[in-house]
C-alpha cells in the first residue's frame, strides 16, 4: 500500500463517504445552531439513567430550583446541582476547549452527540478523545491520509491522523528556536481502559507514519541544483552520508561550528533567525563559496533552518523569481519555510541587487556554462512542488508548463525561454503575502525595525 500516484480529489465518492464520518454537513450544522436558546433558563440536571438531561428552569426559591426536564418531569434541585448549558453554536463542537461552559454535563453531551453521528474523534485542547465505534469506519484510507498530510489541525476535522501529522512535522522541523535544523524525537501517549481501542489507534498511527515517510523517502531529498544540497545539521554530522553524496564543501549556518571532517572545506556564518537580521550581507561571500566549489567539480551542502542563502545563489545563477525559487526548494524539501523577513529580503534582492550580483560573480569567476542545466533542474523541482500541492489540495490546474520569471539573463537561450511559457505566477506578490500573514500580531517596534531594514 502506497500513497504514490494517488491524487487528493474532494469530489471523489470514496472521500465523500469518509467525510460523512468526520464532519457534519454544513446545512445540518446551520440547522442545529439555529435552535432557540435562553441561556438564563436552559441547563443540565442530574439523571440516574442518563447522568445528565437537559432542562428548563421554571422557578427559583432560595437555594432550590424547579426544572422541567426534557423527559417532561418537573423536579426540584439544589442550585449547586444545576450545570450551565452552552449555546447551540457549540453543538457537536470539534474542540471542547472552545466551550463557554466546560462542565461534566457539557462534555458528556458533546461527546455523546458526536458519537451518535459516528464522529468518534473530538479534540479537547491538546488531547484527542477517541470513542470506540465497535465497527469499521472508512476513515483510515490512503485518501484520508492525503487529506491530513501537511495540514494544520484547525484545517481538517478531528482525527488521529491530524495528531500523527503534527508529531511527524515537529520531528522533522526540530527546535523552532534554533536557526539550524536539529530534529527532535516526538512521543504520543495513547491511553484508555480495556477495550477502548488503544491497540487499533496505535496501528493507525504507525500506518500513517509508514505511508507518509515512504512517500517522502522517494524524493532526492534536498538537491536544489546539480551539486548543491540543502539539508539538516544531522546530515552534516554524518561522515558516511557526506562521502556517499560526494560532499566537498559545507556552509554551516549556526553560532557554533560542527566538528569538521577532513578533506572538506567549511564556511561558517552565524546569522540569527530574527526579523532584524540582515541576511543579504552574506550573499557575496556564500555565492563565491558555492560557485567556486561547483566550478571545481565539488558538491556543496548548506545546512540551516532557513534556506534563504541557497535561494540567493539559485536566483543569482538562474534569474528565477524569489517566489518560484522558494517553491522549487520546497519541491525537494517540504520543510523549506523562510520567515517573512527573510522572504522580504529575497524579494528585495531579486528586485534591486540580483543583476549586479550576477555580473560581479561572472566577472570574478568567468563564464558559467551550466545556466541552462540549472534552469531545467529548478523547473523540475518546481513541478514536483506543484504536483505535491495538487495531490494534497485537489487543485487540478494544468501544470505542464510552469511560469519561471527570469530577469536580465543574456546567457539563457531562446529554447530555454520556450520552456518557461507564461501561464501564471506561482506565488502572489509579497504585498499580498504580508496582508495574509501574521504581521498584524507584530509589535510596532518590530514592524518599524523591519521597515527600516529596507528603507535605504
Amino acid at each position: 500500500m502506497s500513497i504514490e500516484g494517488v491524487v487528493f480529489d474532494p469530489n471523489d465518492p470514496e472521500l465523500k463517504e469518509t467525510l460523512t464520518y468526520l464532519t457534519i454537513p454544513t446545512e445540518e450544522r446551520i440547522k442545529l445552531q439555529a435552535q432557540p436558546f435562553d441561556g438564563k433558563k436552559q441547563c443540565w440536571v442530574p439523571d440516574p439513567k442518563e447522568s445528565f438531561v437537559a432542562g428548563e428552569i421554571t422557578g427559583t426559591k432560595g437555594e432550590e430550583v424547579t426544572v422541567k426536564t426534557a423527559k417532561g418531569d418537573n423536579l426540584t434541585f439544589k442550585k449547586d446541582d444545576i450545570q450551565q448549558m452552552n449555546p447551540p453554536k457549540f453543538t457537536c463542537c470539534d474542540d471542547m476547549a472552545n466551550l463557554t461552559y466546560l462542565n461534566d454535563a457539557s462534555v458528556l453531551h458533546n461527546l455523546r452527540d458526536r458519537y451518535g453521528r459516528w464522529l468518534i474523534y473530538t479534540y479537547s485542547g491538546l488531547f484527542c478523545v477517541a470513542i470506540n465505534p465497535y465497527k469499521r469506519l472508512p476513515i483510515y484510507t490512503i485518501k484520508a491520509v492525503l487529506m491530513y498530510r501537511g495540514k494544520k489541525r484547525t484545517e481538517v476535522p478531528p482525527h488521529l491522523f491530524a495528531i500523527s501529522d503534527n508529531a511527524y512535522s515537529n520531528m522533522l522541523r526540530g527546535d523552532i528556536g534554533s536557526f539550524c535544523l536539529d530534529r527532535e524525537n516526538q512521543s504520543m501517549l495513547i491511553t484508555g481502559e480495556s477495550g477502548a481501542g488503544k491497540t487499533e489507534n496505535t496501528k493507525k498511527v504507525i500506518q500513517y507514519f509508514a505511508l507518509v515517510a515512504a512517500a517522502s523517502a522517494k524524493k532526492e531529498e534536498g538537491k536544489i541544483l546539480p551539486g548543491v544540497y540543502v539539508t539538516s545539521a544531522i546530515v552534516a554530522r554524518q561522515g558516511k552520508v557526506l562521502d556517499e553524496f560526494g560532499i566537498t564543501h559545507i556552509i554551516s549556518i549556526q553560532a557554533k561550528p560542527i566538528s569538521p571532517f577532513k578533506h572538506r572545506e567549511y564556511l561558517l556564518i552565524s546569522p540569527q533567525d530574527h526579523i532584524s537580521q540582515d541576511l543579504l550581507q552574506y550573499a557575496a561571500q556564500c555565492n563565491d563559496f558555492i560557485h567556486n566549489a561547483r566550478l571545481n567539480q565539488g558538491k556543496v551542502l548548506i545546512h540551516c533552518r532557513s534556506p534563504s542563502i541557497a535561494c540567493i545563489y539559485v536566483m543569482t545563477i538562474t534569474g528565477i523569481s524569489w517566489s518560484d525559487t522558494i517553491n522549487s526548494l520546497r519541491g525537494v524539501r517540504t520543510l523549506v519555510d523562510p520567515n517573512f523577513a527573510f522572504q522580504r529580503q529575497l524579494k528585495y534582492f531579486y528586485d534591486q541587487h540580483m543583476v549586479q550580483e550576477r555580473e560581479r560573480l561572472f566577472t570574478k569567476f568567468g563564464p558559467f556554462n551550466m545556466i541552462n542545466d540549472d534552469i531545467s533542474f529548478v523547473m523540475k523541482n518546481l513541478a514536483l512542488y506543484h504536483e505535491e500541492q495538487r495531490r494534497l489540495t485537489g487543485n487540478f490546474i494544468d501544470i505542464d508548463y510552469l511560469h519561471l520569471s527570469t530577469k536580465n539573463d543574456t546567457n539563457i537561450s531562446s529554447s530555454d525561454n520556450d520552456k518557461t511559457k507564461n501561464i501564471h505566477e506561482t506565488n502572489s506578490d509579497l504585498d499580498d503575502f504580508f496582508q495574509n500573514s501574521d504581521l498584524s500580531s507584530m509589535t510596532p517596534e518590530s514592524r518599524s525595525l523591519l521597515d527600516q531594514m529596507f528603507s535605504s
